[in-house]
């Protein structure tokens, strides 16, 4: 389930080495259809690198009131953050499933198709699938399914700093800045 955020988080690390992602940029930047629909200050404020971080701003899980709609993202967007974002952290799906489809939207391909060359391929990681919701796009925050052999293979790669066999899998540092504390 949850195992899943990690492998979300790598597509996002590989989409700023590829200078596609910028984790300051506002969320709503990536959504600007959502603009107009989203009044909250602390909202409009929230950027990739809170969204990451699940330090959105919100002191709880958010997930029932956006998945309860057609448009997750914008439900999430129009929740109105408790606390700045990046002051406070809260295990939120929503931020993942947002952080997910923004990927999805740079790249124009699912997670899956996107880590295929990036990860998978390198680690000998042949079938995944992940849950889809709408259809084709990935949710990014569960659903992942690969076998324990092959997500012992990406533990491993994470304890080796995102190296296999001296060559560098995982953009350089991404372990370090994925695994540090972000929000006390």
């Amino acid at each position: 389930y949850s195992l899943s955020k990690s492998f979300t988080s790598a597509a996002a690390g590989f989409a700023v080495a590829e200078g596609l992602l910028d984790y300051e940029a506002s969320v709503l930047s990536y959504f600007p259809e959502l603009d107009a629909e989203v009044s909250d200050p602390r909202s409009r404020q929230l950027r990739v690198r809170e969204i990451a971080a699940m330090a959105s701003g919100h002191l709880a899980d958010t997930a029932d009131t956006a998945f309860a709609t057609d448009d997750p993202i914008l439900a999430f967007l129009r929740i109105p953050p408790d606390r700045d974002p990046g002051t406070v952290f809260a295990y939120n799906q929503p931020c993942t499933y947002t952080l997910a489809a923004i990927v999805q939207r740079l790249t124009g391909l699912t997670l899956t198709e996107y880590l295929a060359p990036r990860l998978f391929a390198p680690l000998g990681i042949t079938e995944g699938a992940w849950q889809q919701r709408p259809p084709g796009r990935d949710i990014g925050f569960s659903g992942l399914h690969l076998t324990t052999e092959d997500i012992a293979c990406f533990g491993q790669l994470l304890l080796d700093d995102g190296a296999q066999d001296g060559r560098q899998i995982l953009p350089e540092g991404w372990v370090a800045l994925a695994t540090r504390e972000h929000v006390p």
